[in-house]
């Protein structure tokens, strides 16, 4: 608790710290909720740990990006003390801050079926009267077997690329017991409407008649306008009929999970989108005590996954060919012919 309360201080005033101070002062508060996640999570300590990390997060763009590897991680490890440390069907445990909210609780498989579980609001949801994330979750295996579930949203953006997906949160699995599979549906909202309909297009085929522009025949470039951006082509120099096809654009929704080797979201195997309008996605993800891809400690029994969705962009290629006017007639070119 001293080493949080002496953290918490350091960086309170931002100008008073270099950055290797504020680097020095986020590896103290990480590595000992990491190493003594039991005692950070106690009553006495959890509330100025929780706060210290807050404050790391506050200052997250002033420092390298693995320091937020290195929050979530110690999360994950308080998350984790505070669920062995709970009874079955015990009271929800939330804890807020200014950057995250915690959520915790304890229950069994049997009483988990199509259970709704929402995450603690963070003080600016509160304040802004904004919803928080939330999940339906169904648990298989014996019905006595009991799971811990966990859920941490931040109120930060805590990754630099983290506008290309629409909302995410992390969340924490604790199997105290084997052969347990957990299926989770969860709606992610977008931060503005995306519109589908208006913004996809199939592709479309087009001709251009090509001249001979000098004695010579050369060769010219030709640029051509498609709802994907210009493209060019060269006609040959002399007379032909140019066949072209503008690219074809889609969105589509994903369902993503953080992958710390790319540093970026990465569609989730283990996830499907079910549903999606332009306001949100629903996805259903299915993970178990057997199958760890999505696992940051898998000896432990602990599975940890930050998931979100985007919005992803298909475009074909621009395809161009072209026939010369001398084998041409008029049949094969109403035609749009295309060798």
């Amino acid at each position: 608790m001293q080493r949080a309360s002496a953290v918490y201080s350091a960086i309170a005033d931002v100008q008073q710290v270099s950055t290797a101070g504020l680097i020095a002062c986020s590896t103290v508060i990480t590595s000992t909720v990491i190493d003594y996640p039991t005692l950070a999570a106690n009553d006495f300590a959890i509330t100025i740990v929780a706060t210290a990390l807050s404050s790391v997060l506050e200052k997250a763009n002033l420092l390298p990006h693995n320091v937020y590897r290195n929050v979530s991680t110690a999360l994950d490890s308080l998350s984790k003390a505070l669920h062995y440390a709970a009874t079955v069907n015990e009271a929800v445990y939330t804890l807020t801050t200014n950057t995250f909210s915690l959520s915790c609780k304890v229950s069994y498989a049997g009483d988990t079926s199509s259970t709704s579980y929402s995450a603690a609001q963070t003080s600016e949801q509160l304040y802004t009267g904004s919803s928080s994330q939330g999940l339906i979750l169904n648990v298989g295996g014996d019905s006595f077997n009991s799971i811990g579930i966990g859920m941490v949203v931040y109120a930060v953006g805590v990754h630099s690329n983290r506008s290309t997906t629409k909302s995410s949160y992390k969340l924490n699995i604790v199997y105290f017991d084997s052969s347990t599979t957990t299926t989770y549906i969860s709606v992610f909202s977008n931060p503005s409407p995306v519109d589908y309909a208006s913004l996809s297009y199939n592709s479309t085929n087009h001709t251009y008649a090509c001249q001979k522009r000098d004695h010579k025949g050369n060769s010219y470039q030709v640029t051509v306008a498609c709802p994907t951006g210009n493209a060019t082509f060269t006609c040959p120099g002399s007379k032909a009929i140019m066949s072209y096809t503008c690219p074809s654009h889609f969105l589509y929704p994903t369902c993503k999970s953080w992958d710390y080797a790319s540093s970026s979201f990465q569609i989730n195997p283990d996830c499907e989108v079910i549903s999606y309008n332009n306001y949100n996605t629903t996805c259903r993800c299915t993970t178990s005590t057997s199958r760890r891809s999505l696992a940051t400690t898998s000896s432990t029994g602990q599975q940890s996954v930050e998931l979100g969705a985007s919005v992803d962009v298909v475009i074909s290629s621009f395809v161009n060919t072209w026939k010369t006017a001398e084998t041409l007639n008029a049949k094969t070119v109403a035609k749009n012919w295309v060798s």
